[in-house]
């Protein structure tokens, strides 16, 4: 199987679109959560419930886990998307 060319692949509307939103939200990530998180101090409640209240406390770049996943899924889905694009411009 070829892999479809990868400028017509940015070239499509809705490809590049998609993408360029997606790292945008991405970006906001990484710049509004160390920004936010910072000011919490040596330690952060990660985790609060009502009924419990905080069950979880810990420094406060393990809030950097969320733009981290988010890069990850953000490259797995475009690679995806470019996989599966040939794909479905043949049929």
């Amino acid at each position: 199987m070829r892999l479809y060319p990868l400028k017509l692949f940015f070239k499509d509307y809705f490809v590049s679109s998609g993408i360029f939103f997606a790292i945008l939200a991405n970006l906001f990530l990484w710049i509004y959560v160390p920004l936010k998180a910072r000011n919490l101090g040596e330690t952060a409640f990660l985790h609060y419930t009502v009924h419990f209240g905080v069950d979880l406390i810990g420094s406060w770049t393990r809030f950097l886990i969320i733009p981290v996943i988010s890069l990850i899924v953000l490259i797995v889905h475009t690679g995806l998307w470019y996989w599966l694009y040939g794909q479905t411009k043949e049929l």
